[in-house]
């Protein structure tokens, strides 16, 4: 673990932060320390760690790969052995995507991102609970609109967020007796490098499909695919900044009633609605992707 000098205000509590070398880990990094709490970023690699450190984006820094048991294991072992005997707050900002369709989906593929969004994050909040008990801490955890409703070509993604809320909400309901919030942060699109990166794959996957024996299916899929670029650049124009989403973290963690759900963006609170009022049968043709020709 490195360490950076702490301000003499930082002394608003310890909140571990994951995945702080993305967008939305910066920013929520950055606002905690602005707020005067002293953040601890987890990190893949101890380059990144020090980058971290240098760019005043956390107090400390800790090698944590949600992928790998043993790297979490090590990672609480690191916090006791300097004398971190408590957390005020867990939030998750790590993820990651997989574009493509469920049929032509590699199973070792989906475990690794399940393991990186569902279970390591749980594995994550187990060793970090005997931490949050003694002073009541929080645990917040960024999910996505994905979350509520499935979206064509991101159905591992969607599958591992539904399952992020679920789990949310039995925590939180099991945690209630000794009063440790747990809350969820649902942006929509955010302007991070995931659209970009989320583009860039969408090119690559369109590149890999040629004809060959199944040339319908692949073709279906190939007009699934453009579309669904379609759709990402246009959500991008009403993304919110990470910045916002920082916000509502930061009100989950300091709220003294904390929500269960903080929608963040117009996109989530819309996303939202649609779910709670439109039959399936409506949402399966919107999020289809498929040609007016073919309904």
């Amino acid at each position: 673990m490195n360490s950076a000098k702490l301000s003499k205000t930082a002394m608003r509590g310890q909140i571990l932060v994951l995945g702080v070398t993305g967008g939305v880990g910066q920013a929520v990094a950055q606002k905690l320390l602005a707020e005067g709490f002293e953040v601890i970023g987890s990190c893949r690699t101890a380059a990144q760690g020090r980058q971290m450190i240098e760019a005043g984006i956390c107090t400390r820094t800790l090698l944590l790969r949600l992928d790998q048991s043993a790297s979490i294991a090590a990672a609480f072992k690191k916090l006791g052995s300097l004398g971190i005997t408590t957390l005020d707050g867990v939030v998750n900002c790590a993820a990651v995507t997989q574009p493509k369709p469920l049929e032509l989906a590699a199973i070792g593929d989906v475990r690794q991102l399940f393991q990186i969004n569902l279970f390591g994050a749980l594995e994550v909040m187990q060793r970090a609970l005997p931490l949050l008990r003694p002073v009541r801490g929080r645990i917040v955890l960024v999910s996505s609109t994905s979350g509520s409703i499935g979206v064509p070509l991101l159905g591992a993604y969607s599958a591992s967020k539904f399952a992020l809320e679920a789990l949310a909400d039995v925590l939180r309901r099991e945690l209630l007796l000794w009063k440790i919030g747990v809350s969820l942060v649902i942006p929509g699109g955010i302007k991070t490098g995931m659209i970009d990166r989320q583009l860039s794959e969408i090119d690559a996957e369109l590149a890999a499909l040629k004809p060959g024996g199944k040339s319908t299916l692949i073709a279906e899929y190939s007009t699934q695919y453009r579309q669904h670029r379609t759709v990402i650049e246009l959500a991008e124009k009403s993304a919110v900044p990470p910045s916002q989403v920082a916000d509502d973290v930061l009100r989950a963690l300091t709220d003294a009633r904390p929500k269960a759900r903080y929608l963040c963006g117009f996109t989530s609170k819309g996303t939202r609605t649609m779910r709670r009022m439109l039959p399936d049968a409506v949402l399966d043709q919107l999020f289809s992707y498929l040609p007016q020709s073919k309904k």
